[in-house]
């Protein structure tokens, strides 16, 4: 647009034209035509000119498959605010430059939403009132609440529903309404209705109104759809009519007034015309390029220009009465020249919209930079190849050659059109003159060729065959070479000679980087004299003079692991590299290299081209759009096709850059030129508007409900105010332009959560918070680009129903209640705490006097029992009565004092009770000793007590010839275990000084399957219950009281060894001798699970990882359903069992085989002999070693014992 702008200020100021006045004086314009054809002839080579290189900026299509609803569009409108409206058949579109909302018909229409989806038109008055007319009535559109309410029309006092055109505001203030079918309407802002006019309906004669227009005289000029147009004064009423044959046509679908006064009108079905003010009539508008241009649809002013889209000839340019050529549309087929245009808007920042019919929308970005571009989206302008450019050449004559991939080699002019276009065997990928003035082009894959003339290229001898990227010329003379086959060359002009700069001595030394110097992308002479190379592996530095590369940085490449792809030297000297990893800077004084990338600003890593301007700033073209970059301020400014670049992506290789500073790149879609001092920032200071502010309605702690629209767009600044329950609200901000909206920045912060600003990707508009608070939050929101400006939006959150403050002083006075009565509660509680702590206290002093008595008394039983039974004795042996006398006091006395004592045990609890007075039968005391029997029963003594020991000791050895004492259950049990035989009968105490007391030792007894047959009394002097059933419990086979008289311990002893011996003879079968009656023998199923248990036991014993569960999955049982079994069967649990096999067997490996005990603890399924030795000692009372040493002692002592028998045998 601003080129074509410039067009227009050429023609104005050209001495060649005569000024409309003139022409105007002079006559009709019929009078003026040869003026008027020399004035468009040259205007429209200017034209040309201007449209080959002017609009590179690609146009922006919107259809209905991304984001409009429909691509039927009836109008494109931008309101104060700058969102742009787009009417269509199918919904209302509102754009803000970053996202489409779509607003459809709701149900049946009516309410809150549109009356239909068709949508006709959209107006907004100077009042901000958004007008919008559908095909069945007239609404407005509420910003706020973001709803639209329906405007009853009434005609002849009647509601009627029609279909609505145009939409006007007067300069009077008047609203009117162009309907089909009853003609104008009045708007009543006030009473909010539409009414119509009946006069005016009558003197138009048509009840079928398309559009209004009112020009600069405040004439009202009213279209119609079959009867042409009217001229209404407003003031006087008065009015004409102008039909065919007066009007080329009688469909007027538009009209506009151009800046000196002119008024055009566009019919459907005959054209344009133009009025004539003084003669009153109007007048059609010929067509510079004699096509015939019938079907106009809109007519737009654009700056100077009228521009008409017509139906099916694209847009039509309309200058001084005349239409003189068409409106260049880059990307579109035949560069727009059979669009159907129904809509044209030029919006307050310049960019032209196209509503185009059955295809929605076209946005022509206003041009921001001073970017020329040649290329295919030029269409037939198009000076260049439509291939991707590979190759540009700024030659001395001002002129330039681009190559264009498969498509030759194009010749333009300093103006930009085509001089020439020579076809290459191959494909140009690099270009250069001379210092004889020969013109050289290195190609893929055919070699170098050097033009001998105009059209003609002639290859040259010894380079055939090559894939060139780079040719340079040396002080020299030399021509350095670089190719993707044979890497470096120098070619010498006179003599023709091609020296391999690969092959010398000093190259096979670098074997490692030879293939990589085989792929050379470009080359550089610097002003020190070396060539800087860019390679396949990096960068590398090629000494002329000495014929070899350099190691600078000590090593051959300066930049490696990288595809280097171009090169550059600035001003100060230092080396710029474009290659795959970024850009580098090399300062050859102080040997330093310096990366730019992305995380710098830059577009992309890969850099195609390099480029300086005379303010030290470097240009680089990138895969991903281009660069410049200030190496003092560190600032990187990026531009893309939204710019007016050929596009986004860049040729590597493809760039120069002539005598005065001007830079080409080359790329996908062309190429783009520009002078570096053309290019200043954008004077645009964008300022974010907030859009549109929504919220979730809150239904779960991670998932939000239904969203709504809180507020339609604050705007600038703002304030909403949201409910509870609406805590997630999402904020969408814009703008509002439409340039290139997808490079905007945006920054956001919320003062009342942090401080800092959060910078969003670009082209990013919306930011949601999730479950905020009930108060008060300040939202800021800026552009990176403009710090300066800030919009802020204030959002509020109300306080749920249970916060608000009614219920604050109801919360108040409850806790003020509910405070008192808990501090009555804990009055009362804390005294009733205090009268328990006292009861507390009394019952633990009553409980610890009775505590101390009971100890007492179990302590003073024991001395007792030596004095009790030692007495019994002696009374029983006394033969003298005064003595016997004597010993019945002290036995009565002592009998007395154990009365007392159980007394002091027994009354706490049954102080109710009567107590059995404690008598002696002295007939049932024994009055001799009798005939003692000397048994050969084992019998184990385990008490704490000394005395008590001995004396037990003392008499059990009258009866029993093995007698063993000791004095505490854990060095018993040990002893237990080693002694062989093993005891007969246990007798112990429960109540022991140190250690596990005699309940623990019967039950570990009872656990152990080599000791749990032995038969277990234990002696206590608790005679309660509990005691008792706890004993009982633990696996005792009797229990007695102290104290316990000598013939009582005798008789129960010799009764449990009794029983035993009757089972071991009923069991034994020495009864029925049933060992010697032939049995049938029948296996039970006890018998076959044993055996398979045995079987999978000893199969996996040697396994660490053998458990209870592989045991009970192998005989096929529950675990639980095992235990059972095991527990019926052997009297130990499954993992007992398995338990007591592996110490079976690691006591026969310790005893029986020289075996480490590591050895013994794997070879039994122990994976850690630590808890080997641990277990073992648990079961065998010794440690391994311990055992076996013992083991090893009995062995010795058996043979010595077994020796001497066998000499006297």
């Amino acid at each position: 647009m601003a080129d074509l702008t410039f067009f227009n200020y050429l023609c104005r100021k050209s001495d060649f034209f005569t000024s409309r006045k003139t022409l105007i004086m002079t006559g009709t314009y019929h009078r003026k035509m040869t003026f008027q054809a020399l004035r468009l002839a040259l205007c429209a080579t200017i034209m040309t000119i201007v449209c080959a290189s002017a609009r590179a900026q690609e146009p922006r299509l919107y259809t209905s498959d991304e984001t409009l609803s429909s691509g039927l569009v009836n109008r494109i409108v931008q309101d104060s605010r700058g969102y742009i409206w787009i009417a269509t058949e199918n919904g209302l579109n509102r754009y803000d430059g970053t996202r489409f909302k779509t607003y459809y018909v709701d149900g049946e229409g009516g309410g809150n939403s549109l009356l239909s989806n068709y949508v006709r038109t959209v107006y907004e008055t100077s009042d901000g009132h958004v007008l919008v007319g559908c095909v069945n009535g007239l609404m407005e559109y509420d910003r706020r609440s973001d709803t639209f309410k329906a405007i009853p029309m009434k005609s002849k006092g009647k509601k009627v529903r029609l279909h609505v055109y145009d939409i006007r505001e007067l300069s009077s203030g008047e609203v009117w309404v162009a309907t089909a079918g009853a003609g104008l309407f009045r708007y009543d802002k006030a009473g909010n209705e539409a009414r119509s006019i009946d006069k005016v309906n009558a003197l138009v004669g048509s009840e079928f109104v398309s559009c209004i227009y009112e020009d600069s005289s405040h004439v009202l000029w009213i279209g119609t759809e079959k009867n042409g147009v009217c001229r209404y004064y407003t003031s006087s009423g008065k009015a004409r009519c102008f039909r065919m044959p007066e009007l080329s046509g009688n469909i007027v679908q538009s009209m506009v007034e151009d800046n000196e006064g002119r008024l055009y009108v566009a019919t459907y079905d005959g054209g344009i015309n133009v009025y004539d003010r003084r003669e009153e009539r109007f007048m059609p508008v010929p067509v510079s390029d004699g096509t015939a241009v019938r079907r106009v649809s809109a007519l737009a002013r654009v700056g100077n220009r009228i521009l008409a889209g017509t139906d099916g000839d694209g847009v039509r340019v309309l200058e001084d009465g005349r239409l003189v050529s068409r409106l260049p549309i880059p990307s579109a087929p035949e560069g727009g020249r059979k669009l159907k245009v129904q809509q044209i808007l030029d919006d307050r920042d310049g960019n032209l919209w196209l509503g185009v019919y059955q295809q929605g929308v076209i946005c022509l970005p206003r041009k921001r930079y001073k970017f020329e571009y040649y290329g295919k989206m030029q269409h037939e302008d198009n000076p260049i190849g439509s291939g991707c450019v590979m190759a540009v050449f700024k030659d001395r004559d001002n002129t330039t050659w681009v190559s264009c991939d498969n498509e030759g080699i194009y010749h333009l002019d300093q103006d930009g059109r085509q001089l020439s276009h020579d076809i290459l065997p191959g494909t140009a990928m690099c270009m250069m003159r001379d210092r004889d003035g020969t013109l050289w082009a290195g190609t893929y894959p055919a070699g170098a060729f050097r033009m001998s003339g105009p059209g003609s290229w002639n290859p040259v001898p010894g380079l055939a065959d090559r894939k060139i990227y780079s040719m340079v010329q040396a002080p020299d003379g030399m021509i350095y070479i670089g190719s993707l086959d044979k890497g470096l060359e120098r070619f010498d002009p006179a003599t023709g000679r091609v020296t391999d700069c690969l092959a010398s001595e000093h190259c096979r030394m670098i074997q490692d980087n030879y293939n990589v110097l085989n792929c050379v992308n470009s080359l550089l002479i610097g002003r020190d004299g070396m060539m800087w190379v860019a390679h396949y592996n990096g960068i590398s530095c090629y000494d002329l003079k000495a014929g070899k590369f350099l190691r600078i940085t000590g090593c051959l490449n300066l930049v490696s692991d990288a595809v280097g792809y171009s090169l550059m030297e600035d001003r100060n000297g230092h080396i710029w590299m474009g290659t795959s990893s970024g850009l580098w800077r090399f300062d050859p004084q102080a040997k330093k290299l310096k990366r730019y990338t992305t995380a710098d600003g830059l577009p992309n890593n890969v850099i195609s081209g390099l480029a300086k301007d005379e303010q030290g700033r470097v240009w680089v073209s990138t895969y991903h759009g281009m660069a410049r970059l200030d190496p003092i301020r560190g600032k990187v400014t990026v531009y893309d096709a939204g710019d007016g670049l050929q596009g986004n992506e860049f040729t590597h290789g493809a760039y120069c850059q002539d005598e005065n500073g001007r830079i080409f790149f080359g790329g996908l879609k062309g190429v783009t030129s520009f002078h570096p001092g053309d290019i200043e920032d954008s004077e645009s200071k964008y300022e974010p508007v907030i859009t549109e502010v929504g919220a979730y309605l809150a239904s779960s702690a991670d998932r939000p409900g239904e969203y709504q629209v809180v507020s339609g767009g604050p705007g600038k600044d703002g304030k909403v105010s949201l409910a509870s329950d609406q805590n997630t609200i999402r904020i969408f901000f814009s703008t509002l332009t439409y340039d290139n909206p997808s490079k905007i920045r945006f920054e956001y912060r919320v003062t009342q959560k942090s401080d800092d600003w959060v910078t969003m990707e670009p082209g990013q508009n919306m930011v949601t918070f999730y479950n905020l608070n009930s108060g008060t939050y300040d939202f800021e929101i800026r552009v990176a680009d403009n710090p300066e400006s800030v919009t802020h939006l204030k959002i509020v959150i109300a306080a749920p129903w249970y916060l608000s403050w009614p219920m604050k002083l109801v919360y108040v006075l409850t806790g003020c209640a509910l405070c008192w009565v808990a501090w009555q509660i804990y009055r009362r509680h804390k005294e009733a705490r205090k009268e328990i702590a006292r009861q507390q206290r009394a019952e633990e002093m009553a409980e610890a006097k009775l505590q101390l008595f009971t100890d007492f008394s179990h302590k003073l039983r024991a001395p007792m029992t030596l004095i009790v039974d030692p007495m019994r004795k002696l009374l029983a042996r006394c033969s003298d009565e005064s003595v016997k006398q004597t010993y019945k006091l002290i036995y009565n006395s002592a009998l007395r004092v154990m009365e007392l004592v159980n007394e002091l045990v027994d009354n706490p609890r049954f102080e109710n009770e009567e107590k059995p007075e404690m008598s002696v039968d002295w007939n049932s005391i024994d009055n001799g000793p009798g005939e003692k029997v000397i048994s050969s029963s084992r019998v184990v003594i385990v008490e704490s007590d000394d005395e008590v020991r001995r004396y037990m000791e003392l008499e059990l050895k009258k009866h029993y010839r093995n007698v063993t004492a000791y004095s505490s259950a854990e060095e018993s049990f040990g002893n237990i275990l080693a002694m062989n035989p093993l005891p007969d009968i246990i007798v112990s105490g429960v109540m022991m000084s140190e250690g596990m007391d005699g309940v623990a030792f019967t039950r570990k007894l009872k656990q152990n399957p080599q000791l749990n047959h032995i038969p277990v009394i234990l002696l206590s002097a608790k005679s309660e219950a509990g005691s008792i059933k706890e004993a009982v419990e633990s696996g005792a086979d009797n229990f007695l009281v102290k104290p316990v008289s000598s013939e009582l311990l005798l008789s129960t002893i010799g009764t449990v060894l009794g029983n035993r011996h009757l089972l071991k003879v009923k069991f034994s079968g020495l009864q029925e001798q049933e060992d010697k009656i032939e049995k049938i023998v029948l296996k039970s199923a006890d018998d076959l699970l044993m055996k398979r248990v045995m079987e999978t036991v000893n199969k996996n014993l040697g396994s660490s990882e053998f458990s209870v569960e592989m045991l009970a999955e192998s005989v096929g049982m529950s675990r639980a359903h095992l235990h059972r079994k095991l527990k019926e069967l052997t009297n130990l649990s499954a993992r007992d069992f398995i338990r007591s096999i592996r110490m079976k067997q690691a006591a026969r490996l310790l005893t029986e085989n020289n075996l480490t005990i590591a050895e013994v603890a794997y070879a039994t399924g122990f994976s850690n002999a630590s808890h080997f030795s641990t277990v073992f000692k648990d079961y065998f009372g010794k440690t391994p070693t311990q055992y076996a040493k013992g083991a090893s002692q009995e062995i010795v002592r058996t043979e010595k014992v077994e020796q001497p028998q066998t000499e006297n045998a």
